[in-house]
Parts: C-alpha cells; structure tokens; sequence
C-alpha cells in the first residue's frame, strides 16, 4: 500500500511539473484533486487502523491516562492521593433488615461453590502503545477462611472473541496462577477452577480500568 501511494504521489508531482505546459485551467487544478483523491484512498484503505487509533485514545482521555504524541502532551487526569466521595453524607432513601437471612444466604453463594476463592485484578497503563491498560488477573483466598489455593489443579481463563476465542490454561499456582493481558477496553474473563479432587467451578469478573489512577504499575500479587 506504501509504494501503491507513493506511485500515486509521483504521479502528482509530474502532473505539477508540467503544468507549465498545460495552461488549460483544468491542469492547473488537477493536482490539488489528485492530492485530495489520494488522501480520501488512504482514509479508506486506513480507516481500521485508524479507528482503533481513535478507540485507544479516547479511552485513555476517559480514564484519565496519560497521553503524549510528538509535541501534544496530555498528562494523567487521575492522582493516587485524590480525596475520594464518602458515604458519611449519603441519604439512603430506605434501610431495613434481612428477614430470615435471605440476602446473607444469597451473599454466601458467592464465596461456597468456589471454596472461598475470588477473582481479582490489578490494572495500569499499557506499556504497549497498540493497547490501553496491562491488566493482571489472578485468584486469592478469602481472608479469614481456611481456603487454599494447594486444592487447586488449573485454572482456564476466557476473555472472550478479542482474544481470537482462545481459553488459557495456568498452572503456576506459586504466583496465584495468574495471567497477563492487554486490553483496549473493560471486558468479561470467565475462570473455571480445576481443584484437584476432580470438581470444576466457574467464576467470573468484570475486568475494569476504574482504579488504574490508584494502581501506578501492575506487579506479581505478593
């Protein structure tokens, strides 16, 4: 495509050169149409590229990223020591108690099936320019339970199409059996827990960017 543009701009610049010659109004300005013909083609054949340019920056500038291309400079909207919103002046338009423990019942079928295991992140800038945030994805005990990640075989990650439908399998329970991704965007990862008497289990996180101005670096969870 670069030598198709760089032909046509040759072109150009012969239809230039001899305008001298040609001193018909319309060879005067054919060049200027030739110019504007060529950079609608580049638009055209570009325009995946160029959209996913597009796609990367405004999600940096709505998440408040840092931004630099050659002399433009944006810097990072969001700060570590930010004052967060409290909950202290919050108007709850109504408070009432569990009857009969149905929402704590609800509440604990989030930590049982998987054995008090969890899913969770940790979120940064990409270093790589093609992508907006590195994301890390990892599993963890409940603290104050005796779970364990000893009980764990395999965990088999799946984030979806953007990752050409690929499932990944970790076996490094000696770093959480995380995995490492990079993302333009938010998305959905799915984990199924191979324990190792044989139980399988899924469960699910929705992979945000909301504290990449809290979270400076991804690194291994200690």
């Amino acid at each position: 495509m670069r030598v198709t543009l760089l032909y046509a701009g040759l072109f150009i610049n012969s239809v230039s050169l001899q305008g001298g010659l040609l001193d018909s109004p319309i060879w005067q300005v054919l060049p200027s149409i030739l110019w504007f013909a060529l950079a609608v083609i580049a638009l055209v054949l570009l325009r995946k590229a160029l959209m996913q340019l597009l796609e990367i920056l405004l999600w940096r500038v709505r998440m408040g990223s840092a931004i630099k291309m050659a002399s433009l400079e944006i810097g990072q909207a969001i700060i570590a020591d930010q004052d967060f919103v409290s909950g202290a002046n919050v108007l709850y338009s109504d408070v009432q108690p569990d009857q009969g423990d149905r929402r704590f019942r609800q509440r604990e079928s989030y930590y049982l099936p998987n054995r008090n295991l969890q899913l969770v992140h940790r979120v940064a800038p990409s270093k790589n320019p093609n992508y907006a945030y590195d994301v890390l994805i990892y599993l963890v005990p409940h603290v104050g339970t005796d779970a364990s990640l000893v009980s764990v075989k395999q965990v088999e990650y799946y984030c979806g199409r953007g990752w050409q439908n690929s499932i990944f399998t970790i076996t490094d329970r000696g770093h959480s059996f995380q995995i490492a991704l990079s993302t333009r965007g938010p998305f959905v990862c799915t984990a199924e827990i191979h324990f190792t008497d044989g139980e399988v289990v899924t469960i699910g996180r929705y992979i945000d960017a909301e504290m990449v101005g809290i979270t400076p670096v991804v690194t291994e969870p200690s």
